[in-house]
């Protein structure tokens, strides 16, 4: 507008504040009155898009942490939700061990998930075979405050740590049947995928993925065994070595429709999959149920 002599409206409503264009008309002034220009301090101008941030897209850059291969924000280490499984995983990973890696905790982005995944290490026990005993509950003495006694909180309905600490005793169990330590992992492929996989032996070669439930299955149900077989074949395909691809269940009924004449099983077949029943004991059976009932499957 100093060019031009003269105020520009159009020019001016390409600044997004009236401050800013306010600024604008204060650069026009000195050439209006004084017919010569003032030299004038240059100024850098932050102009950002108008509306609200919440309703531009955020770019996908990286991959959830968890290993299930989607993309999250720039800022963002997990999907949502995905925080919850990962810290399972790595609970899991140290329980089949049997003792704390700081290894597997260093995965984790945040104390809070590392002391969860401690947590899970510190309530259950693969080697026993079940679940350790829960405290009795602590009445509380301060010098100020009456005495107070806790109380456990109800377990959510989709809770599924019984289920959790089963596959870990599968896994094990499992292991003693092959000859192999089966150790849950979190694998980096070759294409930059990440991918959180059950159990694995590298001497020898041998991918598993364990699921806990007990009695029949529902369709949904068996397309999550027949999705655990298809990570199996990628993930195998991505690595060297030949890895025996193994997909351990626990109850002969909710293995049927993966063995015999049916297409799920042929399709394993056909994929070299293996399926291996392994029975928990009595009380991790009961365990299972009993979740499997309040979880309404």
């Amino acid at each position: 507008m100093v060019e031009a002599g003269a105020e520009d409206p159009d020019l001016l409503a390409e600044l997004p504040s009236e401050a800013l264009q306010a600024q604008a008309r204060a650069m026009l002034n000195p050439s209006a009155s004084g017919g010569r220009l003032q030299p004038q301090r240059t100024v850098a101008v932050d102009v950002t898009e108008a509306g609200p941030a919440s309703s531009r897209e955020q770019p996908l850059v990286g991959s959830c942490r968890c290993g299930c291969g989607e993309q999250v924000g720039r800022r963002s280490n997990y999907r949502p939700g995905h925080d919850a499984r990962h810290t399972s995983q790595i609970g899991r990973a140290m329980i089949a061990a049997g003792a704390e890696d700081p290894v597997l905790l260093a995965d984790l982005p945040s104390e809070a998930l590392r002391e969860k995944a401690r947590a899970m290490l510190a309530n259950r026990s693969p080697t026993r075979g079940l679940l350790q005993p829960q405290s009795e509950p602590v009445r509380r003495s301060p010098r100020v405050k009456p005495a107070v006694e806790s109380e456990a909180l109800p377990v959510p309905p989709g809770d599924s740590s019984e289920q959790q600490g089963a596959e870990a005793v599968m896994l094990a169990a499992l292991g003693e049947r092959l000859g192999v330590t089966l150790t849950p992992t979190q694998l980096h492929l070759p294409d930059g995928s990440r991918v959180a996989v059950d159990g694995i032996s590298t001497n020898p070669a041998v991918l598993v993925e364990a699921w806990a439930h007990q009695g029949s299955t529902k369709p949904a149900q068996r397309n999550k065994v027949l999705a655990d077989a298809l990570k199996l074949v990628y993930v195998a395909s991505q690595l060297q070595g030949g890895h025996r691809k193994v997909l351990c269940l626990s109850d002969a009924e909710a293995a049927r429709p993966f063995l015999g004449r049916s297409w799920y099983a042929g399709a394993l077949r056909s994929m070299d999959v293996e399926v291996e029943v392994v029975p928990l004991a009595e009380e991790w059976r009961e365990r299972v149920l009993n979740a499997q009932a309040r979880q309404y499957r």
